[in-house]
């Protein structure tokens, strides 16, 4: 199923039938059906709508990139089509990041927001792409046609100790196929609108009191659970719950914590 916008046909995978409105962004190289599992815990609860972000997925993405204003269009469209002025947001890594930077948009229509080892606040390493300047990124995208020369700089970045490995596989991995380079590309430009300042961010919580779910993963190689949890210890509509698992977390130990958090809301 698509949703019709300006910038492209969005593609989306709706589980359940439940009264309440979840609409959910999944990780990076990930896409909406990473939620299908949670449906028989959830639908009696929610409706979910799994969107596909831009260049993942069969959401067919006409730039080069996207912004916080974009999203907001799409999650508009759904929310006419289900008659609802109000929602829930889950959002998985990369899904996560996205839902933080549109607080700003969007909280005010927002009852309820579960992360999943979320992308930008405490991210290991991401201060490679995060500052990276985007005359750069987009030169780096037309590079992509090059990966092999991309991966020769990322090589010799290694081996003098400038770039960890674990960047290095990320970028062995994504710059495989020209699928995997629009992905990687398209997402790193449209990354840029996504910053999550702490200070805003936090003004934001405490503003407008969201009760918030964040699941961390105990091995997770890529999350600071730790500062994660610093960042939101005072706030106590914030629950924090590390979970025995790495960063991938969408799965039904997340989908019944989810489940338990949202009864208890409802009572």
């Amino acid at each position: 199923m698509y949703l019709k916008t300006p910038w492209g046909q969005v593609h989306y995978q709706k589980y359940g039938k439940g009264s309440r409105l979840l609409i959910a962004f999944h990780g990076f190289a990930h896409n909406a059906t990473s939620f299908r599992g949670w449906s028989q815990q959830l639908s009696d609860v929610f409706t979910i709508y799994a969107i596909d972000i831009p260049f993942h997925g069969a959401t067919q993405w006409q730039l080069h990139a996207y912004g916080p204003g974009q999203l907001q269009e799409v999650i508009k469209l759904i929310l006419k089509q289900e008659s609802q002025e109000r929602f829930e947001a889950v959002g998985y890594s990369l899904g996560g990041r996205l839902w933080l930077a549109m607080l700003d948009r969007m909280a005010h229509q927002v009852d309820g927001l579960y992360l999943l080892a979320p992308d930008g606040l405490a991210t290991r390493w991401s201060a490679i792409t995060d500052g990276m300047p985007l005359p750069l990124r987009r030169q780096l995208s037309r590079w992509s046609e090059c990966p092999d020369q991309i991966l020769k700089w990322a090589n010799i970045l290694s081996e003098k100790g400038w770039l960890h490995q674990v960047g290095l596989r990320y970028l062995q991995q994504h710059l495989q196929t020209d699928e995997s380079r629009a992905r990687l590309f398209g997402t790193w430009c449209a990354q840029r609108w996504f910053k999550l300042p702490r200070k805003k961010l936090l003004f934001l919580f405490k503003k407008h009191k969201i009760p918030t779910l964040i699941l961390l993963g105990k091995k997770d190689p890529l999350i600071n659970s730790r500062n994660i949890k610093r960042l939101f210890a005072r706030l106590r509509h914030v629950r924090i719950v590390e979970m025995d698992a790495g960063h991938f977390l969408v799965n039904q130990e997340a989908a019944q914590l989810i489940r338990q958090t949202a009864l208890l809301k409802k009572q």
